[in-house]
């Protein structure tokens, strides 16, 4: 379900737990709402005063002011799709 790399667990059971389809079973529908969510393992050591304060210091800074910038720069990794391959004879745009 996740790729190779995640492996934190209280990551990917925060993800399982933001993504139930049924809300009554989904952290932060309950009758505690946000509350479940900040007191999840997951945030265990981040700093909610901080963040409220605007006192914390982003993980990653970009170079330039846009993203284009970024792009142009190199400074973003850009994966480019090569989506797949139709067959002529399947006519699927011929109403564009």
């Amino acid at each position: 379900m996740f790729p190779h790399y995640v492996t934190d667990q209280d990551a990917i059971n925060l993800m399982k737990r933001l993504l139930c389809r049924l809300p009554e079973v989904r952290i932060g529908c309950s009758i505690n709402g946000y509350k479940d969510i900040k007191e999840h393992a997951f945030f265990s050591d981040f700093d909610w005063d901080r963040l409220a304060g605007r006192d914390l210091s982003p993980p990653l800074l970009p170079k330039g002011e846009t993203y284009a910038e970024d792009a142009e720069e190199g400074g973003l990794e850009i994966e480019e799709d090569e989506g797949i391959e139709l067959e002529d004879e399947y006519d699927w745009d011929k109403d564009f």
